[in-house]
């Protein structure tokens, strides 16, 4: 889900709106600002919160804030909810990305502010919240796919079957051309069980350099059991976005541990944990402790699991995991 959205075009918006524009903001808040964009730059996120919180503005006894002191609060308070999403402190970035949406300026922020809301609602397991930003999301963007498809994730994750199959219905309705919109539309049909006219168009779209194609052609080899052909296609794709992938890593991980080779399932999942931009590294470590379970690594299970519940406290079914291991760790010991 996570699309690394801050650290790009919005990045550079920002720092080029105070370059521009000269505002009145103090040169001390911008400083701070400035500061943060650049931790951010180097990965370094909880530092860049500290910049970024030692960015905002605070009214004082009769005196409100200035125009260009709440454009910088919504730049500030956006930043920190990203940031405490990368650290995983989701309770907080829901709290900053409300707070810069309650700020009225830079309304064309508001769109990409709300699609890291879903992210971290999803995050939080919060589907049903997730699911009221996407609809409002939709709303201005009825023909919008990639809305469309996050909705459907997350109506998944609602187990809403239903509501599932009349959001695809909706989207074969939807009126384009071009090759964007034919993978589109072989998207939807493979979400609709259809993979036949699926493979094809993923076929069709991955000859027309559609890179995300090849993500889908390994997900139809995958729900067929050809594990090394779709092994492939995910690693075409990671290829083609020359980048980590944390979803991808999942699918990868899932073939590996599918077709019985756990070593490099475990492989998979040590660096795309260490590499994850935060938008499945819950799902990455929950998995890579199942998966030592099933290659009987009881003990280093236990302790991943340990710290597994010191971030996500409230998963009941690692509680459940976590109660399994510690039997297994004391019948060895």
């Amino acid at each position: 889900m996570w699309h690394n959205r801050f650290c790009g075009k919005c990045l550079m918006v920002s720092f080029c709106f105070f370059l521009l524009t000269g505002c009145s903001a103090t040169k001390a808040n911008r400083k701070q600002y400035d500061e943060g964009l650049a931790f951010v730059q180097e990965n370094k996120w909880e530092e860049a919160i500290d910049s970024f919180g030692n960015a905002l503005s605070q009214e004082s006894k009769g005196s409100k804030l200035s125009i260009s002191e709440q454009i910088l609060n919504k730049k500030a308070c956006y930043a920190m909810g990203v940031g405490y999403y990368k650290i995983q402190n989701y309770e907080k970035a829901e709290k900053y990305l409300e707070e810069a949406l309650s700020i009225s300026y830079l309304k064309n922020w508001d769109e990409e502010i709300k699609n890291y809301q879903v992210d971290n609602f999803c995050a939080m397991d919060e589907y049903e919240k997730a699911y009221d930003v996407i609809l409002s999301l939709r709303e201005d963007n009825q023909n919008d796919f990639s809305y469309l498809f996050r909705a459907y994730f997350i109506l998944d994750a609602l187990g809403k079957e239903n509501e599932k199959e009349e959001l695809l219905q909706e989207g074969l309705s939807i009126k384009g051309k071009g090759e964007e919109y034919q993978f589109n539309q072989a998207k939807i049909r493979y979400f609709l069980g259809d993979l036949k006219e699926a493979k094809k168009g993923m076929k069709l779209a991955s000859d027309n350099n559609i890179e995300q194609a090849f993500f889908y052609l390994g997900r139809i080899y995958e729900d067929n059991q050809k594990y090394d052909k779709a092994i492939s296609c995910y690693e075409a794709y990671t290829s083609a976005l020359e980048a980590e992938n944390d979803f991808v890593n999942l699918h990868i991980a899932a073939c590996y541990e599918k077709s019985g080779d756990y070593e490099s399932a475990l492989n998979v999942y040590e660096t795309a944990i260490e590499k994850s931009d935060g938008s499945y590294r819950k799902q990455l470590r929950y998995n890579q402790i199942v998966t030592l379970e099933k290659d009987t690594q009881y003990e280093e299970a236990f302790e991943k699991c340990k710290a597994y519940m010191k971030v996500y406290k409230e998963d009941a079914a690692m509680k459940k995991e976590y109660e399994f291991l510690e039997t297994r760790v004391q019948t060895e010991e």
